[in-house]
């Protein structure tokens, strides 16, 4: 299990196996839900946390009503915006931002997990390739299907609700929970001793098979030399 610290602007959390294990966490779900927090708190202070967009249609363009003072907005002074706008994609903002956000974040915490767990492997002599492979699949497997629940969930609430934060908001706290859920079922049924096990055998009838033949070789091999030099 990776060991990682993460800051925010007003704590620094240790996340060290004990904490990820009482709070059945992980990695890429801390990662995840540490970056969508940050993409949050950036939108609430552009909009507030009671800012509210309407999505109308016009000659088949989605677009984005944006309510309250445009005044107070330092970034979003409009009040009307093309759902694509680069701008209300940046922010997360409606349907087409918050798939956006989703995937971006997703990909940036694989991508910062999958850093770890190399550098934990190479310092770690001890963990095998299988045990490598096993847990960095089980582990990102595991935050893909919690971020899907989370942008799924973020996607309903964007639809009943014309608040901007209240999605990501539900979104975070949904895709934590259900990381939760997995990290629990993966203790009790031991899935990623499942998975490094399946990948050791493989191992062992691929790999394996082919370092045994290699060796019953260089046997025939030295064997038929000493028999034509006449060695015993």
């Amino acid at each position: 299990m990776a060991h990682a610290t993460y800051h925010d602007p007003a704590h620094v959390i240790d996340l060290t196996p004990d904490f990820l294990k009482t709070y059945n966490l992980d990695i890429p779900t801390v990662d995840t839900a540490g970056l969508s927090s940050s993409q949050l708190s950036v939108l609430i202070r552009e909009v507030g946390f009671a800012g509210k967009a309407v999505q109308t249609f016009h000659n088949g363009r989605a677009y984005l009503l944006l309510k309250g003072r445009a005044g107070f907005r330092p970034n979003l002074t409009g009040t009307r915006y093309a759902a694509a706008n680069p701008k209300i994609v940046t922010f997360a903002i409606g349907l087409t931002g918050q798939a956006s956000s989703a995937r971006s974040v997703t990909i940036i915490g694989f991508i910062l997990y999958t850093g770890i767990e190399i550098l934990e492997a190479l310092l770690n002599d001890r963990s095998t390739l299988s045990q490598f492979f096993g847990s960095l699949a089980v582990e990102l497997t595991k935050a893909a299907i919690a971020g899907l629940a989370g942008a799924a969930m973020t996607a309903v609430i964007g639809t009943v609700t014309t608040l901007v934060a209240a999605p990501l908001v539900i979104g975070i706290l949904v895709s934590v929970g259900a990381a939760m859920v997995l990290n629990q079922l993966d203790r009790e049924f031991r899935v990623s001793d499942l998975v490094t096990g399946i990948l050791e055998e493989l191992g062992d009838r691929t790999v394996g098979e082919v370092a045994r033949m290699n060796l019953e070789t260089e046997r025939w091999i030295i064997s038929y030399v000493k028999r034509r030099l006449g060695l015993p």
